[in-house]
């Protein structure tokens, strides 16, 4: 048994290292958003698809609910929009729902994908990695989750009884 632990420990331990540095490459990109391509991006009243479907996503990952441009361009045009998605708590925000609509309704659309949207936007290509990144993470933190649980098992399985609090008659 702490083989088979041992292995999948070692799987999700290289499956955290590739994830931890891409949802922080995805946050630098965030941060390196020109405001210029941001004000671009909040005065168009008909975006081209791939904008549209980018923020869209951003909107919904961050817990909004959106059923239109308009309900789009009200939260990217908010002073906070760009620090939401910085300081966004994967674990907290992402829940197992969430994350699914998110694979099904844009992670597995072949035009979801960083050449389109940053062609599109030179700020929705960050924003999609973003998006993408966190996805990701979501998946690798739900296999660390039980791992923690198998670990925390065997350490109190293998550690040594303690007889050191126990009051001996006299």
């Amino acid at each position: 048994q702490n083989v088979k632990i041992d292995d999948h420990r070692k799987r999700v331990l290289e499956d955290l290292a590739l994830a931890e540095p891409a949802v922080l490459e995805a946050q630098r990109g965030v941060k390196n958003i020109k405001k210029q391509h941001l004000t671009e991006l909040r005065s168009m009243s008909t975006p081209p698809a791939t904008v549209q479907m980018t923020l869209e996503s951003v909107c919904i990952l961050l817990g909004y609910d959106v059923s239109s441009w308009r309900d789009v361009q009200l939260i990217i045009r908010k002073d906070d929009f760009i620090f939401n998605i910085v300081n966004f708590d994967c674990e907290r925000q992402v829940t197992l729902e969430l994350r699914q609509y998110m694979e099904e309704t844009y992670l597995s659309r072949p035009d979801y994908n960083f050449n389109s949207a940053d062609r599109a936007s030179k700020a929705c290509g960050p924003l999609l990695q973003w998006v993408q990144a966190q996805v990701r993470y979501s998946i690798v933190l739900d296999q660390v989750g039980p791992l923690r649980e198998d670990m925390l098992v065997l350490e109190e399985e293998s550690r040594p009884v303690s007889y050191t609090h126990l009051t001996l008659p006299t």
